[in-house]
């Protein structure tokens, strides 16, 4: 399914101390590295956990800047004891730190399969914010092709697959990770991320 078209406040941000048959031949060494919110990031910026109900408002960026090339990073769902979304896209790097997910931005990715979000608006009209497909412990592939100006999304347990255009001039270069967490307790790791260096 196709589908087209840092300023900061130091009181609440704080820093941390496959969908193509193209290889990934090298790491990238992405980390969860940057935090709004009330969320810890541990485990050398493995892995996140979101601190209260938050409704969104906990946003958490990579270390990595994006603007060229292919690059792929698999995440697993830790703990999901909300049951509720756990947003997986990407951001410009330009827009500044501190807003709630569902503020229109240059946001895009998914809270789920078949639930996305373009340039910050929610695609599904459904006004549930609960999981519908993913569970815990899944696994979940997210392909930034720079060059083509798309991102992709992959469940591997259920093989589901889905991929944005991204419009540059609303999310411009560079992109960074970006995960936006509501659930008291829940939990996403970084397992890998890989570059393609052809």
């Amino acid at each position: 399914m196709t589908s087209s078209s840092a300023d900061t406040n130091n009181n609440e941000y704080h820093r941390s101390d496959s969908t193509s048959d193209t290889p990934y031949t090298s790491i990238c060494n992405d980390r969860f590295e940057y935090c709004y919110g009330n969320a810890t990031i541990d485990q050398n910026g493995l892995l996140v956990t979101n601190g209260n109900e938050s409704f969104f408002g906990t946003e958490v960026r990579g270390r990595m800047e994006y603007s060229t090339g292919k690059h792929s990073l698999h995440f697993r769902i830790e703990n999901n004891p909300s049951k509720i979304l756990i947003f997986i896209g990407i951001i410009s790097k330009t827009a500044k730190m501190g807003g709630n997910l569902f503020i229109p931005s240059s946001v895009y990715g998914w809270g789920d399969y078949n639930d996305y979000f373009i340039v910050g608006q929610r695609q599904k009209v459904d006004s549930d914010v609960l999981f519908s497909y993913t569970r815990e412990k899944d696994v979940i592939e997210l392909v930034l092709d720079c060059s083509k100006h798309q991102l992709c999304y992959k469940n591997e347990r259920l093989q589901k697959k889905q991929k944005l255009d991204i419009d540059i001039n609303k999310c411009p270069f560079p992109w960074q990770l970006y995960i936006s967490l509501g659930g008291q307790g829940d939990q996403i790791s970084l397992l890998r991320s890989t570059t393609n260096t052809h």
